[in-house]
Parts: structure tokens; sequence; C-alpha cells
């Protein structure tokens, strides 16, 4: 762990009057990747640099991705993999290429459909060898029996450039063997911490834990309800579950973007070690939470 990121981890404790539990969180904790977004003009963030929103940077040949519908789904965010500070954790992480996201802004991810109204693509080339692409253009849609039409716009959302820095971050309260009556300091500690955009580390679950839910729709199990908890394969499911590994969490952004998902939720982007391990980015899943 970087020095820095210890420090400012016991200032948020001392701030929250959980100094005296230093150890027990600091060995509990993860560093990852902090992403912070700053609004800017799309044409102002270079070619291939990290962004949210925006339009992407695509291989000339590379085909915008389309959901089951074929409706091109809207870009969220690129990570130039070159710009990711130190971290205890980096060497998971390619040394370079460009990491993107894109999403239809419907699915939930407890469907084993809702494969298709995400994609994470990984593109190991250099700048040179992208281009600042605009999503299709849709046909108007037809209503009143064709008397009257509508312009469809993919959504797009503003550009931010992304700036990383290493940091702390814990897990859930039950996660730990901590007195009830931490919980509350424990939550406001959660809060300062911050990083609520981040590459690897623990999620922050806004409902339930997602580790078990990825490895069960994703083994064809629909989740959206508790049916398929009762399958008989559940303990199988549960210990496989942990090869499910956070690679991105992404916030409702609405300070510098137009980010909202749902109401003010979150984007978790999951995927398995052996498939992280052999850049199969393809393979990882999404689970959209929301209060």
């Amino acid at each position: 762990m970087l020095e820095s990121s210890v420090d400012s981890f016991r200032t948020k404790l001392i701030a929250q009057k959980l100094d005296g539990h230093l150890d027990t969180l600091l060995a509990a904790s993860k560093e990852v990747a902090a992403m912070h977004p700053n609004s800017r003009a799309d044409d102002q963030i270079p070619l291939g640099r990290s962004k949210l929103g925006g339009k992407p940077d695509l291989p000339v040949n590379y085909g915008w991705p389309l959901d089951a519908r074929e409706h091109p789904l809207s870009f969220i965010i690129q990570i130039n993999l070159s710009e990711i500070p130190a971290f205890a954790e980096r060497g998971r992480l390619p040394a370079n290429g460009l990491l993107s996201v894109f999403y239809n802004l419907e699915i939930w991810g407890f469907d084993p459909k809702d494969g298709h109204g995400f994609r994470v693509v990984y593109f190991d080339c250099d700048a040179s060898a992208l281009r600042r692409t605009a999503p299709p253009e849709l046909p108007a849609k037809e209503l009143l029996f064709g008397l009257l039409k509508r312009e469809q716009k993919v959504k797009q959302f503003r550009a931010c450039a992304l700036n990383f820095e290493p940091a702390l971050v814990l897990p859930d309260f039950a996660d730990l063997k901590l007195e009830e009556s931490l919980a509350d300091p424990y939550y406001e500690l959660l809060e300062s911490l911050g990083c609520h955009h981040r590459l690897l580390g623990y999620a922050e679950p806004i409902q339930n834990p997602m580790e078990l839910e990825c490895e069960m729709v994703t083994n064809g199990l629909y989740t959206g309800d508790s049916r398929s908890y009762s399958d008989v394969r559940r303990n199988e499911f549960e210990r496989s579950s942990r090869s499910w590994h956070l690679l991105m969490q992404i916030d409702t952004e609405v300070e510098q973007s137009d980010m909202m998902w749902g109401d003010g939720g979150r984007l978790y982007i999951w995927i398995k070690e052996d498939d992280l391990a052999a850049r199969r980015f393809e393979k990882a899943w999404m689970i959209s939470q929301c209060y």
C-alpha cells in the first residue's frame, strides 16, 4: 500500500472516532484506483485518453455495439490503462490498452438475456489506430399510423476527463465483526472515503451482494425473484461465486456529467479472476442497483 493512501485513511478514521480499530480496518481494506471525473468539452479531451461520457474512441473498423433489438448502446466510459497509477492490485490489469463500456440504460443484470444490454471491450492498440466516433443515427419513430414522426437519438452523456489516484476502501459493515454500535460511524467513514467511481476493490452494494447473482445469472438462471435461489445447485454456485471480482464501479454522476442510474444508483462491472487474467473482458457481467 502507498503511504499516502494509509495516511489519508488514518485521518478519516480519526474523524469518525474509529482510530482504535485502525489495525482491524487497515487489514480489511483494499487499495483501488479512484476515478475522478472533471467536466470538459469532448473535443478538449485528447484522443485515447480516459473519460466518462462524450463520444468513444474506437478502432476504425470496429462496429458500434448493438443490443438484442439492434439498437445502439450508449457509451459510458473508456479507461486508458496506461494512465492508471501504481497501487496494490495494479498488476491484475493490463499495462496498456483501452477498456470501454457501453450500456442500453435499461437492463439490471438479473436476467441471462441482459447480456445483450451492455458491452465491455478491450482495445489493445495505440491511440493512432483510434477515431473519435459518433453513435449511429436512428430512424425517426412513426406515431399516429405514420402521420407524425419523432426524432430518436442515442443517449450521449456530457463528457468528463478522468483522473486517477490510489485510495483505500472497505467492505460492507455486515462483512466485519464489529460492535453494532459502530455501524453509524462506519457508514459515515465509507462515505468520507468516497471513491464511488473505482477500479477493482470492494463494491458498494446499494441492495444486495452481487457475486452469487453473477454466478447464477451467467449460468442461465433468472435472479429477479427468489425462485432461482432454491435451485439444487445453490451450494455449488456459492462456492464458485468466490471467483467473481469487481472490475469497475460507476456511480451516478450529476455534478460533472448527467449520468443517473435509476434513482441515484450505480453500475457494477464484475469479472471472474481467470477471465481478468486472460484479458477476456467480454465475459464481464454488469449489474445495476439503485435506491
